[in-house]
């Protein structure tokens, strides 16, 4: 199952979501940038780089989607790009185990 990542309005990416941890309703993956992301990828590293952190909803107005439905998580969501690594890993945390099953179901068929 794949999601869907904006900053507002700007698709920023697409993420293969794969179960993080279920008993805190964590799904996430490698992002795949889209050209918009450029935009964005600066000061997302900054942050990795100057604070020892990941951006975060207090960062970006980070939003994310599955098949068109926003999805809510309680914790937020968090984006991770260190200069040094080639991957970009994206966290959405909090979801409803419900949707977390289904992604987790839908990757064993």
């Amino acid at each position: 199952m794949t999601a869907q990542i904006f900053i507002d309005e700007d698709f920023i990416g697409e993420v293969f979501l794969k179960e993080i941890d279920r008993s805190m309703g964590v799904l996430g993956g490698e992002l795949l940038p889209t050209e918009l992301y450029q935009k964005y990828k600066h000061l997302i590293q900054e942050i990795f780089e100057r604070e020892n952190r990941c951006a975060n909803v207090t960062d970006f107005s980070f939003r994310a989607s599955i098949e068109d439905v926003e999805l809510k998580p309680e914790g937020g969501i968090s984006v991770t790009d260190a200069v040094q690594f080639d991957e970009i890993i994206v966290d959405i945390a909090g979801l409803h185990w419900e949707l977390v099953d289904r992604v987790i179901t839908s990757q064993r068929n």
